[in-house]
This record gives structure tokens, C-alpha cells and sequence, in this order.
């Protein structure tokens, strides 16, 4: 972090107070954009960490896996309306 810091004060020509506050602030912005596997993923960059893509696929994984049981339930649901449907039909006729 650091070094960005230090380039943000040569190239803006602020002090370093005001370049790692503008750093904060934007990365911050750019965090809340981001997956938060992602965006927990940015501070370990800064801290000389590598980037980890199975905490990111994992997370990404776990999410599809809900959604899809949540559509396999509504899904189950309304299968069994119909069928009930059906059924009540039947009735009617035989």
C-alpha cells in the first residue's frame, strides 16, 4: 500500500496523508463493487499476498448451489400443484 501511496504523492504532487486518504477512499469505492470474496481478497494484495481464486470459486460455487436448490424447491412446489391438478381432473371424469 505503501508504494501507491508514494506514487499517488509524486504523480498528484499531495501529501502523503492526503494520497493515503484518497487510496482509502477509492479503494473503498471500488471494494463495495466487488463480490466480497473479491473485494476481502484486495487487502491481502496490498499486504503482498497472492490472489486466491479458490476462496473466489468456492464462494461463487456455494452461491449457485443455493439458488439452485431454491429453484429445485419452487420448481418441486409447483410440479406438485399441477399434479394435484391433474388429479382433481381425473376425479371429475372417472
Amino acid at each position: 500500500m505503501q508504494e501507491i501511496v508514494q506514487s499517488i504523492v509524486q504523480q498528484a504532487g499531495i501529501s502523503e496523508e492526503q494520497a493515503k486518504t484518497a487510496f482509502i477512499t477509492t479503494l473503498t469505492a471500488i471494494k463495495t463493487k466487488l463480490p466480497d470474496s473479491v473485494a476481502g481478497q484486495l487487502d491481502g494484495l496490498l499486504t503482498g499476498s497472492e490472489f486466491d481464486y479458490k476462496v473466489v470459486v468456492n464462494e461463487k460455487v456455494n452461491e449457485l448451489r443455493g439458488e439452485a436448490a431454491e429453484k429445485f424447491e419452487e420448481l418441486k412446489e409447483e410440479a406438485t400443484e399441477k399434479f394435484e391438478e391433474l388429479r382433481e381432473g381425473f376425479k371429475k371424469i372417472f
